[in-house]
């Protein structure tokens, strides 16, 4: 990936109240206007009203 590249992608937390496990994951689905995704994963942004743009 080159440096300043426009990169997709999004990511998912979840945590258990009053333990030490925190999940976290993410998933880059775009880098400069190209589709990408790691095997067994669907490539392409995703559209959807529950997703917030953070940058």
């Amino acid at each position: 990936m080159k440096k300043n590249s426009k990169v997709a992608g999004f990511a998912i937390d979840n945590y258990i109240a009053r333990g030490s496990k925190i999940n976290f994951r993410a998933d880059i689905k775009e880098i400069e206007g190209k589709d990408i995704a790691r095997r067994g994963r669907i490539p392409g942004a995703k559209i959807s009203s529950r997703l917030d743009r953070i940058f």
